[in-house]
């Protein structure tokens, strides 16, 4: 079983996964299978560190009127 260390995790919650989730909030979806294990990289160098959330099973969609 492999572990994140706690700066890995540190960095992947604030500068990866927050601005992932807060995109996807503004979109009108909620993912509600966050977990370390659905952030996936991409790119193909050491310097690109791109990510991406997968797994959206458990996703749902919500509409929020204009004027609230």
């Amino acid at each position: 079983m492999r572990r994140l260390s706690t700066p890995d995790a540190v960095y992947l919650c604030a500068d990866v996964l927050l601005p992932l989730l807060r995109s996807m909030h503004d979109c009108g979806v909620i993912h509600r299978d966050v977990k370390p294990s659905n952030c996936v990289r991409i790119g193909t160098s050491a310097d690109e560190k791109r990510f991406k959330l997968v797994d959206f099973g458990l996703s749902k969609s919500f509409v929020v009127p204009m004027d609230s």
